[in-house]
Order: C-alpha cells, then sequence, then structure tokens
C-alpha cells in the first residue's frame, strides 16, 4: 500500500492537483483511508524514505527489479541450504545471516548489480525465478494450470 499512496501522490503532485506543502496532510489522510494508521510524525509517514526529497520521483521499477532478483537469490539460498526455512521458523538465523553476508554484504559494494547477482547465483538476472515464485505461490489460489 505504502508504493501505491506515493503513486497516487505523486500523479496529484505532477497533475497540479496536490502541492508540496499539503503533502504531509494528504499522506496521513490516504494511510488513515487505506490502513487505518494513524501516522506520529512526517518523519515516520512521508519523509519515512528518500524517494521524494532525493528526486526520486516515479521510481517503482525498483520495486519490480527487487522482486525479480529476491527471487532468484532464493533459488540459490534453498539450493545451498535446503532447510533455511526449517531453520527460520525455529528462530535459527545464524546459518542464513552467514549465508547472506558471505554471499551479499561482502560483495555488494564491489560490483554493481549485474555482477553481484551473477557471483551470487551463478546467473545473469532471469526472469524464470520470479515467474516460478508467483505461479507457487498463486495457481492453487487462482486455480491457474
Amino acid at each position: 500500500m505504502h508504493v501505491i499512496i506515493r503513486f497516487e501522490l505523486e500523479k496529484e503532485l505532477f497533475a497540479g492537483e496536490l502541492e508540496i506543502k499539503d503533502l504531509p496532510v494528504a499522506w496521513n489522510k490516504k494511510y488513515m483511508e487505506y490502513l487505518g494508521v494513524e501516522v506520529p510524525s512526517d518523519t515516520l509517514g512521508v519523509l519515512q524514505d528518500v524517494h521524494w526529497y532525493s528526486e526520486g520521483f516515479a521510481e517503482f521499477y525498483g520495486y519490480g527489479l527487487g522482486d525479480i532478483i529476491s527471487s532468484q537469490i532464493t533459488h540459490t539460498l534453498t539450493n545451498e541450504l535446503p532447510n533455511w526455512r526449517e531453520k527460520l521458523q525455529e528462530g535459527k538465523v545464524s546459518i542464513i545471516r552467514k549465508w547472506v553476508e558471505e554471499k551479499v554484504h561482502k560483495n555488494g559494494l564491489m560490483y554493481d548489480t549485474d555482477h553481484l547477482v551473477k557471483k551470487i547465483t551463478g546467473e545473469k538476472i532471469k526472469t524464470s525465478f520470479f515467474i516460478d515464485y508467483l505461479k507457487s505461490k498463486f495457481s492453487d489460489l487462482y486455480k491457474l494450470d
């Protein structure tokens, strides 16, 4: 819902229907209307991330790309640590944290995104892992073939 709220407010800003000075009130109103959440302050509301004050308007593609990359990395994690989900459910996160530190954090600033994903997964960024994730999540629910 955060992304939807940002998108709707950006549309209003660019259409001239909303002024910057009115953004915090509009943000809080939508959070209450859509989520039933009372925003305690602008720092926890409209200013909670860097998008707007770093001039990052309409940058929603990053969420989709993040989902695609996350699915590919999760696929690799599952191949290398098949029982990671069980460990997570048991609250035993050290083996997962160690894997993420070794594969992702240690290399994160040394490579651009394409090279980092290939270093972690052995493959270029591919959408097939995300498609597989979506199919496994929604096929039964929506009775898809």
